[in-house]
């Protein structure tokens, strides 16, 4: 009876059972009592487990009654629509179409896109906190019949490695992951790059990993994804997704084909540009200058990062004197570095091949703009380093 009482009674009883002792709830926005238990707590010589509650936006009445929108603020608006809008946009219009497609994510709905997009929303299953739980239901929907999609940012789904391994790509089953804020995410800060995810996702077997270049690619990509019925990863930057520019001919997607998309006039051997994602306006611009200088070169689309190709990859090394590859990830792991492994590999005679990535290491709070031209990744950048290479 004591027990059963004290269960009803007392918070943390759970935690007790474990060896654990428990202080709170407490009141995080009252200082002396929250120091009092902190100091409380520093005292006992054994695991401590301190519960402090806390109101999202406290003192700011406008955070307080919206704080999915006041989470995190921009220095100004767009008219242009951002991707996370337009990935929600694409799967409401294929969802429309399809009422076996939902969509899984933990805690950033508004984030990603799916906050009032069009899909119903009891189609859309917000988890809270809990990335590796959020995979494993969505392999779980997909083996009762149904097409989910898990929409997360990048930097967080690191936090279910094992279960995209394990609980999807090692049965095969077809969830579709839409990887937001991919790259460099500007003002979010140091913790939310997401400049690992080629890293981590390109070398699991049976997993196909995208990268649009622009929001055309991007609903595409996300048609086709579910076409495919395998495991499918579609990668994409933080921010204004805007239509690329100059394009010589846009191609359909087509599984696998990283297509050319421009090309400099005239004949003889030309220099490669592999532009990932959405570096291609930027890998555009460069070769236009590229040309105004009497070089000449060819710039394809890498809208698939893995599985890599060998025979394309191949083709492009043998026949061209220097490869500069373009991407927002960080150098180990990267697209560029698995196309270096490839160079050479059978003795033969091949193309340079330079990957422009960001430095191996966390790259600090910036703006997305500012840290583009500081690591070289936009058309300037790209250009000087093609100038770097002719000149060795």
């Amino acid at each position: 009876v004591k027990n059963r009482i004290k269960y009803m009674l007392v918070e943390g009883i759970l935690f007790e059972e474990m060896g654990v002792t428990y202080l709170g709830p407490v009141d995080g926005h009252d200082i002396k009592a929250l120091t009092d238990t902190l100091n409380e707590a520093k005292k006992l010589n054994e695991p401590v487990l301190v519960h402090v509650t806390t109101v999202k936006g406290k003192g700011y009445a406008p955070a307080q009654l919206r704080p999915e929108e006041y989470h995190g603020i921009t220095c100004s608006k767009s008219r242009d629509i951002s991707w996370a809008k337009w990935f929600g946009k694409s799967l409401a219009a294929l969802g429309r179409k399809d009422p076996s497609i939902v969509a899984v994510t933990a805690a950033m709905a508004e984030g990603v896109g799916l906050k009032d997009c069009g899909l119903p929303a009891e189609r859309i299953f917000d988890v809270g906190i809990a990335e590796e739980h959020a995979v494993t239901f969505a392999a779980g929907l997909s083996k009762g019949g149904l097409k989910p999609v898990v929409a997360v940012y990048s930097t967080f789904l690191q936090r279910a490695y094992d279960q995209i391994l394990h609980d999807v790509c090692l049965t095969s089953l077809p969830v579709v992951f839409a990887v937001d804020h991919s790259g460099i995410v500007g003002e979010d800060g140091e913790t939310h790059q997401g400049i690992f995810d080629t890293a981590y996702l390109s070398h699991i077997p049976g997993l196909c990993l995208m990268a649009p270049a622009d929001g055309e690619e991007l609903s595409q990509m996300l048609e086709e994804a579910f076409r495919m019925k395998a495991p499918v990863a579609i990668k994409y930057p933080k921010g204004t997704c805007r239509p690329v520019r100059a394009w010589t001919k846009r191609e359909p997607i087509e599984l696998g084909v990283n297509p050319l998309v421009y090309e400099t006039a005239g004949e003889g051997e030309k220099d490669v540009i592999l532009s990932v994602g959405d570096r291609l306006q930027d890998s555009l611009n460069a070769a236009k200058a590229i040309e105004e200088l009497g070089g000449a070169v060819q710039v394809y689309a890498v809208r698939f990062v893995s599985p890599i190709d060998p025979v394309l990859v191949g083709k492009l090394l043998k026949e061209h004197p220097l490869v500069l590859s373009v991407e927002e990830q960080v150098y180990t792991g990267s697209y560029g570095m698995q196309i270096a492994a490839l160079s050479g590999e059978d003795g033969s005679e091949c193309a340079r091949v330079i990957p422009l990535t960001l430095p191996d290491g966390y790259v600090p709070q910036d703006s997305r703009e500012h840290a583009l031209t500081e690591y070289g990744l936009d058309a300037e950048g790209i250009l000087t380093a093609w100038k770097k290479a002719r000149r060795k």
